[in-house]
């Protein structure tokens, strides 16, 4: 039986026969990846029940269990931070209530029950039967109350429900297990039993009726994961109870469209903290099903097709900062009132990382950037106090606590990891210079994004499952942003999270003082009948390599109906020098305003016009505008942080905001100089021919094409001296000529990328086919270079370019 109204799914399907895949950077347009939507036939899948049911079954096995119980036993001071007591070490428990108490309360006791199972300390099985008898009995037996779910986001209901469900079922499935428990309180596995029964019979009838169902949103998919969990720990009493199948079918058909749209190139729309937060969940369901009915929604398919954990490590490693708890500030990011440091400055805020789905790519596919981040974020989970939010992965992880201590054995071997990636779904692009975190200056990060709200495969996902509703509450009005993280300071931030979302909160561009879609909304920023408008969102022309992070976001769409044209071109070589333009147009005169977020106050530069410095810690950013006529504007920026209507500013970050008079048409050019708080990153910045700009900051001179014109031929390029000597050439394109002696060219236009490392030239190239590098000085070829499609890394042989 399904349960959402997708009789057209087969006629669908045979028009959206979409190609799987990310087409070449290369080429003139980047296309993302587009999903293969697939009709849910959970019917056909579902296992039929088991005569026999073993328990516990749902995350661990009996021999799992003791295993992790001897890690434990071995050295339990080392794990101390996953035991945190606070809220079940004394007392009486609390009766839970459909509010938020019941949903810290839910957490509470699970990681109470956990550390009973793991440690069997009496004090864990005190505390643990106090909270079953006072805690759920009376609310969920004595007096059978479940929480109602009246609607998916209202009161919370759906979290309480789903938590409550979820932590139940695992309790259940650990305590049926344990004879000398069931010996002593054999009231408590009833009380389990009949709550869940009850709880979950409640969950089924609310959420069957929902004729509009937010899939990829936490508030749902706790709840039918909680649903799906129960059924699959009550497995055993079908025969007595059989809306258990029903619950069974419906969970799986409901988060096999979830796990679809959440998992399409590892970005999580709603930020880390919301990941962290949230995410978890549906993954403990998704291993629920692999080991108790084989179905895996984890890990990647034969046939390409996205799980659950691909790209997880490539987007928990790149959106992670180099210090620990530290991550890039983007959508929701960090506390609202009333959580604890919701009034400080973004980079004052850390997050406590979720550790389960990383433990479980670590037991299902294995990966260094996984690896490093566990080590890295256990680092910071030990000299920060726990949150209740966390309290049901610290469970977790005691339960894995094998692949955990596994994986916190030896340092993760990075040599063959690329420090960049681009997330071809929701168009990020990340670039760092070096995964080297013990480096005393940290290096240079960049984030910058441009696309959809929750990316491209959500266009596809949408005409799929006609019953989808999305949610898009936690994404901000930022297309075009970008962060700078250098040296351990934030040097370009955001907001982070808040109630009333504006775009003036980030680094975009503002048209007559207003943002993009419908800024100033808690929830309501993206409407899903818009979802073709900001579907046209996207980064175009993307070039990573070593020593240059770039592309063109398109970013029109975002100020439609004001603008006509709008795109920004980013670029970042060797990690110092950063130059943004934005060319825009529109049929009427407009101001813009270039604003520029930071986590220290802006002042204008001494003695330099046009120029604009911040400095955190050792860390130094310079602007210097190419543009005459801008009005400067530097200041606090205030985030509305306030979970209702009644506004509560915090100063979050400080801004520079350079204003245009009204123009039809603009094109911005800004350079932004990165450097340390001794050199306050100045420089001499000019512009190059309206093509190109120089760069000269100490002995090290800097040209940067951001188009094509008599000495540069393709997208952008730029190349780099010290003391007169060539360092590093990057080109976009098919030819760039260098200081009139130099000239390198690529038969086939491409991506290539040379480096002096050690009196040898490196060449990192990416090519749509094969072709062959050549380089000239005074029209003398001195050397060349054939490169295979593809990405590719080799020295250049022959005579080495001289120095100059």
């Amino acid at each position: 039986m399904s349960y959402f109204k997708i009789q057209t799914i087969s006629l669908l399907l045979a028009t959206l026969l979409l190609e799987v895949g990310c087409a070449d950077k290369v080429s003139e347009k980047t296309t993302a990846t587009s999903p293969d939507v697939q009709a849910s036939n959970i019917e056909a899948v579902s296992a039929a029940p088991s005569s026999q049911v073993t328990h516990p079954r749902l995350l661990v096995t009996r021999e799992n269990l003791e295993t992790a119980s001897a890690v434990w036993k071995s050295d339990p001071a080392r794990f101390k931070a996953l035991a945190n007591t606070r809220g079940f070490e004394s007392g009486r428990a609390r009766r839970l209530e459909e509010n938020m108490n019941g949903w810290n309360d839910g957490r509470i006791l699970m990681l109470c029950g956990v550390l009973y199972a793991v440690t069997q300390e009496s004090a864990y099985e005190q505390a643990l039967h106090r909270w079953i008898q006072d805690g759920i009995k009376p609310g969920f037996v004595t007096e059978p109350q479940p929480i109602v779910i009246e609607g998916i986001g209202i009161k919370n209901q759906d979290l309480n429900a789903g938590q409550f469900l979820i932590t139940s079922s695992i309790l259940y499935d650990l305590l049926v297990a344990d004879s000398l428990y069931q010996e002593k309180y054999p009231e408590d596995i009833q009380v389990l039993k009949q709550a869940l029964l009850a709880q979950a019979t409640r969950t089924y009838e609310d959420l069957s009726r929902l004729k509009r169902v937010p899939y990829e949103q936490n508030h749902f998919y706790i709840a039918a994961a909680g649903l799906g969990l129960a059924a699959l720990a009550l497995e055993d009493g079908q025969a007595e109870y059989p809306e258990i199948q029903a619950w069974n079918d419906y969970a799986m058909e409901a988060l096999d469209r979830s796990h679809q749209i959440i998992g399409s190139d590892g970005f999580y729309y709603e930020g880390v903290s919301y990941w962290s937060m949230f995410f978890p969940y549906v993954t403990i369901y998704a291993e629920a099903l692999r080991r108790n009915q084989g179905i895996d929604w984890l890990t990647t398919k034969e046939d390409g097709e996205s799980g659950l954990l691909t790209g997880l490590d490539d987007y928990l490693a790149h959106v992670s900062l180099p210090e620990p708890g530290k991550f890039y500030a983007y959508a929701d990011y960090g506390p609202r009132i009333p959580w604890e440091g919701y009034d400080k400055p973004v980079g004052e805020i850390t997050e406590q990382l979720a550790f389960y789905p990383l433990l479980q790519m670590q037991e299902y596919e294995p990966s260094p950037l996984a690896q490093k981040v566990i080590q890295r974020e256990w680092a910071h989970r030990q000299q920060v106090a726990p949150r209740f939010v966390h309290y049901v992965d610290n469970a977790l992880t005691l339960l894995w606590l094998p692949v955990f201590e596994e994986s916190l054995k030896g340092k993760p071997e990075m040599s063959d990891i690329r420090s960049y990636t681009y997330f071809a779904d929701h168009e990020v692009i990340a670039w760092r210079e070096s995964w080297d975190e013990d480096a005393d200056d940290l290096g240079t990060v960049l984030y910058f994004r441009c696309g959809p709200p929750e990316g491209h495969a959500a266009a596809a996902y949408r005409e799929a499952y006609p019953e989808w509703k999305m949610g898009m509450g936690h994404v901000h009005p930022d297309a075009g942003d970008f962060f700078v993280f250098s040296r351990g300071k934030y040097l370009a931030s955001a907001g982070g999270y808040s109630w009333a979302k504006r775009t003036a909160e980030h680094s975009c561009l503002l048209v007559d003082g207003k943002g993009q879609f419908k800024e100033g909304t808690a929830w309501n920023t993206f409407n899903e009948r818009d979802y073709d408008r900001y579907d046209e969102l996207s980064l175009d022309k993307v070039w990573l390599a070593s020593s240059v992070a770039s592309a063109a976001a398109d970013i029109a769409a975002a100020y439609f109906p004001v603008l006509d044209h709008y795109e920004r071109q980013l670029i970042l070589v060797d990690g110092r020098w950063l130059v943004v333009r934005d060319d825009v147009s529109a049929d009427e005169p407009h101001t813009y305003s270039w604003v520029l977020n930071s986590e220290k106050p802006f002042s204008s530069m001494v003695g330099v016009a046009k120029a604009w410095t911040t400095t955190n810690g050792g860390a130094a950013l310079t602007v210097y505008s190419l543009n005459d006529d801008m009005q400067a504007e530097m200041g606090p920026t205030l985030v509305n942080v306030s979970s209702t209507d009644k506004p509560e500013l915090a100063e979050r970050a400080q801004h520079l905001s350079l204003t245009t008079p009204k123009l039809t048409e603009a094109v911005i050019t800004n350079v932004i100089v990165i450097g340390t708080a001794d050199d306050r990153a100045t420089a001499k910045v000019m512009d190059d021919g309206g093509s190109a700009v120089r760069i000269h900051q100490g002995n090290r001179d800097c040209t940067v094409f951001l188009k094509s014109e008599p000495r540069f031929d393709g997208v952008r390029a730029y190349y780099w001296s010290e003391a007169g000597a060539l360092q590093s050439i990057g080109l976009y394109g098919s030819r760039i000529d260098i200081q009139g002696d130099y000239s390198i060219k690529l038969s086939v236009p491409g991506q290539a990328v040379l480096n002096l490392t050690d009196g040898v030239w490196l060449v990192e190239a990416e090519m749509p086919e094969a072709g062959t590098l050549i380089v000239k000085v005074s029209d003398e070829v001195v050397a060349t270079l054939d490169l295979p499609k593809g990405q590719s890394v080799q020295p250049l042989n022959g005579s080495i370019i001289a120095r100059n």
